[in-house]
């Protein structure tokens, strides 16, 4: 029987740092999936270990089906084998001596922590020592079986696409803190912020300064070109921002038939043809743009001029102090 997870405030201090795990809060409601994405040492681990009980918190409270298992301001610290949790390691921790393959292994280990039907499943990044297409094949047959047997999980990644094709929703972390926790469609299309669309995926910054604002949308200068971006609400007028939009989401040509006033004409310095797909770097904006194209045809050849539109709902204006933040 499956059961939900709630986690508040949950800290943890080692002895010496900053702390590994700073306060965060969220709730996974039973039988849903929840990918806990980010870099390493970002504290998408530790937070595992702590709702494991491998790691006793400094502070905060877990509960497990609405049993605290954790709380150290109470006293409360439940040992791992009384939490009804099942658990998938990085190393699988299974027969070493014997002749089993990466994704039998794999395999093995989630059949493991599934045998005894347990409220919980945590999943440490169990796909990150097998080969890419062995990856491919094994992260569709994992969501499949977590779904099928109703559990509830978290499950520890750096991997983008695969937080995105196991989630129900995803947590992204940074030092220690959950800055956004969402369905993979928000944490894709409505980044909280800079790093997080960044560390999905968004490759193309732009520089601008804010002219005015339109609800939650603002007007920006960026070489010359007046944009249309969403920002957040403490960005105002005057501000330095980087306007963040993946190569994707960039429409090339003349065919193009929208009502978005982000359009404007670049030349194509450079493309990279890659048979499903072609990637244009365009001179616009006073700088270089990267664009991606699907197709197994080229469109546009080096030194042709091309009508580019970027969506408006797809620009994301950010203060230009985070991208110095982050650097």
């Amino acid at each position: 029987m499956s059961a939900s997870l709630d986690v508040r405030d949950l800290r943890k201090q080692f002895a010496t740092g900053r702390p590994a795990v700073d306060g965060i809060s969220f709730h996974v409601p039973a039988g849903e999936i929840v990918v806990l994405l980010g870099p390493s040492g970002c504290g998408k681990t530790t937070t595992l270990r702590c709702i494991a009980g491998l790691e006793h918190p400094s502070a905060g409270r877990v509960s497990i089906g609405g049993r605290v298992v954790s709380a150290p301001a109470d006293g409360v610290q439940v040992p791992p084998r009384s939490r009804n949790i099942g658990m998938v390691f990085q190393s699988y921790a299974v027969w070493p001596h014997m002749t089993l393959s990466g994704g039998q292994m794999q395999r093995v280990a989630l059949a493991r922590s599934l045998v005894y039907q347990p409220q919980l499943l945590l999943l440490d990044e169990p796909l990150s020592n097998l080969d890419a297409q062995l990856r491919l094949r094994l992260r569709d047959d994992l969501r499949r079986i977590i779904k099928q047997t109703g559990v509830t999980a978290v499950y520890v990644t750096h991997d983008q696409a695969e937080a995105v094709v196991l989630g129900d929703r995803i947590g992204v972390m940074r030092d220690g803190k959950l800055l956004q926790m969402a369905a993979a469609d928000e944490i894709y299309n409505r980044p909280a912020d800079l790093f997080v669309a960044k560390f999905t995926g968004a490759s193309n910054l732009l520089p601008g300064r804010v002219l005015a604002r339109n609800g939650e949308f603002g007007i920006v200068d960026a070489g010359g070109q007046r944009l249309t971006a969403l920002m957040p609400a403490t960005v105002g007028a005057g501000e330095a921002v980087k306007i963040a939009v993946r190569p994707e989401n960039i429409r090339l040509g003349d065919n193009v038939v929208t009502d978005d006033g982000n359009r404007f004409t670049a030349r194509v310095a450079a493309r990279r043809y890659q048979g499903t797909q072609t990637i244009y770097e365009l001179a616009a904006l006073g700088g270089r743009l990267e664009a991606l194209e699907l197709g197994t045809y080229a469109r546009h050849e080096i030194g042709s001029e091309v009508e580019v539109v970027l969506p408006s709902a797809l620009c994301w204006a950010y203060p230009a102090r985070e991208d110095a933040a982050l650097e």
